[in-house]
């Protein structure tokens, strides 16, 4: 199985981790998040090895999920990539169009997958504000 990792911060993460103990046929190793007293809580709470700093699971793990804001994306995925490290981050996958460029080069230089989440494009109450904007019956803005 391959071993995974999950990187997150306070709100971003929780989410993401169900889907790798409910669905997915993968070694869950180690989770990491920026506070330590929640990454020992929700790393207890699933497997015994949690992490306040991402940077120990890079030669740990085959792939990584990182859920964190957007200002953080780039550079724990430039990490995780450089080291050959498959990686799925959660929209949206850079703050720029320069950094998106540079996370793909990463990937494909060291022969990895880069995934990006879109989670909410499935949400229902999402697909329904869409048809109700594109019916216009939403109202004016104006």
């Amino acid at each position: 199985m391959i071993k995974v990792g999950v990187v997150w911060t306070r709100r971003h993460g929780p989410r993401t981790m169900p889907a790798y103990i409910r669905s997915l046929k993968c070694d869950l190793v180690g989770v990491a998040d920026v506070d330590p007293v929640r990454a020992k809580e929700i790393g207890e709470n699933i497997i015994p090895l949690y992490y306040s700093d991402y940077r120990e699971l890079l030669s740990k793990v085959e792939a990584v999920s990182i859920a964190v804001p957007p200002l953080c994306i780039d550079m724990l995925a430039m990490d995780f990539l450089k080291a050959g490290v498959h990686c799925m981050v959660e929209k949206p996958i850079a703050i720029s169009l320069i950094e998106a460029e540079e996370m793909i080069e990463a990937a494909a230089k060291n022969h990895v997958n880069l995934a990006i989440g879109h989670i909410e494009r499935f949400n229902p109450a999402v697909i329904r504000l869409k048809q109700i904007i594109d019916e216009g019956t939403l109202g004016s803005f104006s």
